[in-house]
Protein backbone atom coordinates (compact mmCIF):
# COMPACT_ATOMS: atom_id res chain seq x y z
CA UNK A 1 0.00 0.00 0.00
CA UNK A 2 1.12 3.38 -0.71
CA UNK A 3 0.78 6.32 1.63
CA UNK A 4 -2.21 7.49 -1.17
CA UNK A 5 -4.30 4.07 -0.64
CA UNK A 6 -2.83 3.45 3.59
CA UNK A 7 -5.64 1.37 5.07
CA UNK A 8 -8.43 3.89 6.56
CA UNK A 9 -8.71 2.07 9.84
CA UNK A 10 -4.59 1.28 10.48
CA UNK A 11 -3.59 4.30 8.79
CA UNK A 12 -0.68 2.02 7.46
CA UNK A 13 0.88 0.63 10.74
CA UNK A 14 -0.91 -2.75 10.33
CA UNK A 15 -2.32 -3.18 13.98
CA UNK A 16 -5.82 -1.72 15.58
CA UNK A 17 -6.93 -2.40 18.93
CA UNK A 18 -8.24 -5.30 20.18
CA UNK A 19 -10.98 -3.42 22.40
CA UNK A 20 -11.66 -0.79 19.32
CA UNK A 21 -10.97 -2.75 16.17
CA UNK A 22 -11.87 0.11 14.02
CA UNK A 23 -9.41 2.06 15.38
CA UNK A 24 -5.69 1.79 14.57
CA UNK A 25 -3.32 0.41 17.85
CA UNK A 26 -2.35 3.92 19.39
CA UNK A 27 0.76 1.47 20.31
CA UNK A 28 1.83 1.49 16.62
CA UNK A 29 0.40 4.49 15.47
CA UNK A 30 0.65 8.20 15.78
CA UNK A 31 -2.45 9.06 13.90
CA UNK A 32 -4.84 11.05 15.33
CA UNK A 33 -7.86 8.36 14.85
CA UNK A 34 -5.75 5.95 16.71
CA UNK A 35 -7.42 4.29 19.85
CA UNK A 36 -6.79 6.57 22.89
CA UNK A 37 -3.66 6.36 24.73
CA UNK A 38 -5.71 5.73 27.98
CA UNK A 39 -6.56 2.71 26.35
CA UNK A 40 -5.53 -0.59 27.97
CA UNK A 41 -6.94 -2.58 24.42
CA UNK A 42 -4.06 -4.60 23.06
CA UNK A 43 -2.77 -4.62 19.98
CA UNK A 44 -3.71 -7.46 16.99
CA UNK A 45 -2.85 -7.18 13.01
CA UNK A 46 -5.55 -5.15 10.86
CA UNK A 47 -7.56 -6.93 8.57
CA UNK A 48 -5.38 -5.53 5.67
CA UNK A 49 -1.94 -6.88 7.42
CA UNK A 50 -2.25 -9.95 4.89
CA UNK A 51 -0.91 -7.30 2.15
CA UNK A 52 2.30 -6.76 4.82
CA UNK A 53 2.96 -10.35 5.60
CA UNK A 54 7.05 -9.81 5.68
CA UNK A 55 7.07 -6.88 7.17
CA UNK A 56 4.62 -8.59 10.45
CA UNK A 57 7.13 -11.57 10.10
CA UNK A 58 9.95 -9.17 10.73
CA UNK A 59 8.05 -7.24 13.27
CA UNK A 60 7.33 -10.48 15.34
CA UNK A 61 11.06 -11.79 15.51
CA UNK A 62 12.10 -8.42 16.40
CA UNK A 63 9.73 -8.50 19.55
CA UNK A 64 10.89 -12.03 20.40
CA UNK A 65 14.50 -10.86 20.17
CA UNK A 66 13.52 -7.96 22.22
CA UNK A 67 12.04 -10.54 24.71
CA UNK A 68 15.02 -12.14 25.42
CA UNK A 69 17.22 -9.70 25.61
CA UNK A 70 15.29 -7.08 27.44
CA UNK A 71 16.97 -6.27 31.64
CA UNK A 72 13.36 -5.30 32.16
CA UNK A 73 11.31 -7.99 33.18
CA UNK A 74 8.11 -5.85 32.52
CA UNK A 75 9.92 -4.74 28.78
CA UNK A 76 10.56 -8.35 28.48
CA UNK A 77 7.09 -10.04 29.68
CA UNK A 78 5.31 -7.25 27.03
CA UNK A 79 7.30 -8.09 24.32
CA UNK A 80 7.01 -11.80 24.77
CA UNK A 81 3.02 -11.29 24.72
CA UNK A 82 3.43 -9.09 21.39
CA UNK A 83 5.24 -12.10 19.79
CA UNK A 84 3.14 -14.83 21.16
CA UNK A 85 -0.27 -12.48 19.95
CA UNK A 86 1.58 -12.29 16.55
CA UNK A 87 2.30 -16.00 16.61
CA UNK A 88 -1.66 -16.78 16.77
CA UNK A 89 -3.06 -14.44 14.59
CA UNK A 90 -4.87 -16.11 11.27
CA UNK A 91 -1.92 -14.03 9.42
CA UNK A 92 0.99 -16.12 10.92
CA UNK A 93 -1.01 -19.32 10.01
CA UNK A 94 -1.42 -18.34 6.62
CA UNK A 95 2.16 -17.60 6.47
CA UNK A 96 3.27 -20.94 8.01
CA UNK A 97 1.01 -22.66 5.53
CA UNK A 98 2.58 -20.84 2.68
CA UNK A 99 5.78 -22.28 3.92
CA UNK A 100 7.20 -19.35 5.62
CA UNK A 101 8.03 -18.63 9.24
CA UNK A 102 7.00 -16.11 10.84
Amino acid sequence: MSTTDECQICHGSTWVCEIHPDKAWSGASLHPDSCPNRCIGPGMPCQCSHLHADRLAAEAETYRDLAESATDPAEAALAGKVADAMDRSPLAAGIRRMGKNP
